[in-house]
């Protein structure tokens, strides 16, 4: 049954062309156009390679990818994305098609079906970003005669990569679950992002506050409050150097808070759904 829920989910989605475009195909296109933009007006404005002063370093494509992915810390990026999460849960109170699928299917397999759904379209968003980003960086190195770093290592590139999109793709999932469960106590939208976003920025306060503060290791009710700061946390261990918040030691703590938080989200959206009354609708 759930797998019937997620194909017509899917399916839904391929047909909502303004949905699939504005939620999960718009950020990756303008990362590729300023990433282009970028590289135009390098080549325009760069003066003779022998001035004194200017160096340009070689373009790293695995860095390079690594780095797009966690470009969906970004408040701006995350709305699009929340657009889409909460699209996918209002349409239905917006056209009344809940009377029509809930006989057909049991409430818990529609949401969670409707969150796979997302999660697949997240998921090919982030992978879009970095093939994107290789794109604008081969070009750039191509078009400004920078060149390429021949420093590649699988093993090291490969988990930076691998954990970058692990990281995103959590707290996108973590924050389309708390977008959900929001769709379904309102049955709007606009209000579910707003919170959302708002949620997540708040987020940003407490986390610069903790950053200052920080000697050591941060505790467990860091973590356990602060979803965006498991984020950051395994961003910095991933793509920096070992500052005290990204000692090896916390990762792991990281990456089981945030997980437990796009869990319970998840879990909490389909609690409320299970019992919201639908005959208002």
């Amino acid at each position: 049954m759930l797998a019937d829920a997620f194909a017509a989910e899917r399916l839904r989605l391929a047909k909502a062309r303004g949905l699939l475009f504005w939620g999960f195909l718009f950020v990756p296109l303008m990362s590729l156009a300023f990433g282009l933009i970028g590289t135009v007006i390098t080549v325009a404005t760069r003066r003779a390679p022998g001035d004194p002063g200017l160096t340009f370093a070689a373009n790293d494509l695995a860095k390079a990818a690594s780095e797009a992915m966690t470009q969906t810390d970004l408040i701006p990026v995350q709305l699009f994305f929340m657009l889409a999460a909460a699209g996918l849960v209002a349409d239905d109170y917006r056209w009344e098609t809940w009377r029509l699928v809930t006989p057909r299917n049991t409430r818990a397999n529609l949401l969670v079906a409707k969150l796979m759904t997302f999660g697949v379209g997240a998921a090919g968003s982030i992978l879009l970003l970095a093939v994107f980003s290789m794109v604008s960086a081969l070009i750039d190195g191509l078009a400004t005669g920078d060149g390429f770093t021949s420093n590649f290592s699988f093993a090291t590139d490969l988990v930076r990569m691998g954990g970058s999109f692990a990281t995103s793709w959590l707290e996108l999932i973590a924050m389309a679950s708390l977008a959900m469960l929001l769709v379904v106590l309102t049955r709007n939208a606009i209000p579910a992002v707003i919170s959302a976003i708002g949620l997540w920025a708040v987020q940003l306060l407490a986390i610069d506050r903790i950053a200052k503060g920080l000697t050591g290791p941060p505790g467990v009710f860091d973590y356990a409050f602060l979803p965006a700061f498991s984020a950051d946390v395994l961003r910095t261990a991933l793509l920096a150097g070992a500052p005290p918040e990204s000692q090896p030691a916390a990762w792991p703590l990281a990456f089981l808070a945030l997980a437990l938080w796009a869990a319970g989200l998840a879990a909490l959206a389909v609690w409320a759904f299970q019992r919201q009354d639908l005959t208002r609708e």
